[in-house]
């Protein structure tokens, strides 16, 4: 005999699952629900639980068609049983789920439809933020529509989001509702809804930025004295400079720990983001070493950047290293992802032991931990290396 809270909370399950997919008319209807009416024996062994399994039936706590089924039982007499509940469309259900799912689901679908009306082709793409047309208020709601409408006439205007002459439009409510956004525009516009939202959405875009520090008087002279400076990786690309060797470091404080080195920069990294280092033209034409941690998101930024810049030597990544530092080893909670074809052999190695856990389980050693006098001298040498390489 299945209550009423046990039929709510498999029709919780069937709304959450399904409740967008109905949203216009979709679906198959009507639903119904069996309530698993007792045989004879049952009911008269529980019969007071029978009859207040009856009584509830009788008078539901919510809309919804309950129908029943007539039994000639031999002790108990003629019985009608309650058999199913049934819900003919997904207003009827939504009010099973109380007040507040019905006004979400209401709002929602009554937004989906003047959509799809508007944007016959991005269906699907509505039906993935049903939520957030259910949820949002009516500013917010009249707001979004404004914007895809504006920016799909103007796809690609190259004004900064606040130029856009949209009535309380600002650079916040963009990051609020950034993902609705996004959906909707990709599928309007015929873009992938991935990167950057501004360059989806055709507008301008703050040009990438890397700090980057002189460590040679000669360098910093040509530049009026400066030697740490964040500029566009467009404007470091300009820069005329003797440059002989370039370090890319991920972590700043190492970054910024260095000294004087003749003849050679060193970059903050950018972690998944270093790749945009290789629209520095002159960086090709130097020798390049990248400092990162050595676990599984260390040689993966590698993998990439070297991918991007073949010339890419790695340092205090080796084994050597990993294993002299054992005291200052952390846990790494990322998981190995697929093959890195650009690592060399010797990065392959150690890189495939970590994954396989032959030093230890989730073995990480981060670059800052290492003592710095230590890893500074192993540095210059990499660097001396490089340069008599290049000679």
């Amino acid at each position: 005999m299945k209550q009423p809270d046990a039929v709510r909370v498999r029709l919780a399950v069937a709304w959450k699952r399904n409740w967008a997919s109905w949203l216009g008319g979709g679906g198959s209807w009507p639903l119904a629900v069996s309530l698993d009416p007792p045989i004879e024996s049952d009911a008269r062994r529980h019969w007071p639980h029978f009859q207040a399994w009856l009584s509830k039936w009788n008078s539901p706590e919510w809309e919804g068609m309950v129908t029943f089924a007539s039994r000639a039982w031999s002790s108990l007499g003629q019985q009608e049983l309650p058999t199913h509940v049934i819900f003919n469309n997904p207003e009827m259900l939504a009010s099973a789920m109380g007040p507040k799912e019905r006004a979400h689901w209401e709002t929602a679908d009554a937004r989906w439809k003047e959509c799809v009306v508007a944007w016959p082709e991005c269906e699907s793409a509505l039906r993935r933020i049903a939520d957030w047309l259910g949820s949002a208020d009516e500013q917010d709601y009249r707001r979004f529509v404004s914007v895809v409408e504006w920016l799909t006439a103007h796809p690609n205007s190259g004004l900064w989001l606040r130029q856009l002459p949209v009535p309380g439009l600002d650079t916040k409510w963009v990051e609020m509702n950034i993902g609705p956004l996004r959906q909707v525009l990709a599928c309007r516009l015929g873009r992938e809804t991935g990167g950057a939202f501004g360059a989806m959405a055709g507008l301008a875009i703050d040009a990438p930025r890397r700090r980057m520090r002189l460590l040679d008087q000669t360098l910093r002279d040509l530049v009026g004295g400066i030697g740490d400076m964040t500029l566009s990786i467009d404007a470091i690309s300009k820069l005329d400079m003797p440059v002989r060797v370039a370090l890319v470091v991920e972590n700043q404080q190492s970054a910024l720990a260095f000294g004087e080195i003749p003849g050679a920069v060193v970059f903050v990294g950018g972690g998944f983001a270093v790749g945009e280092l290789r629209a520095i033209g002159w960086l090709c034409r130097v020798p390049v070493l990248y400092w990162g941690d050595i676990d599984n998101a260390g040689f993966a930024i590698l993998h990439l950047f070297r991918s991007a810049l073949p010339n890419v030597r790695s340092v205090l990544m080796d084994e050597e290293t990993l294993l002299r530092h054992q005291d200052l080893w952390s846990h790494d909670d990322s998981k190995p992802g697929a093959t890195l074809d650009r690592l060399t052999e010797s990065e392959q190695a150690i890189y495939s032991k970590l994954g396989a856990g032959a030093f230890a389980p989730s073995v990480r050693l981060e670059q800052e931990r290492i003592e710095w006098s230590w890893a500074d001298a192993r540095v210059r040498a990499a660097v001396r290396e490089a340069c008599r390489d290049e000679t």
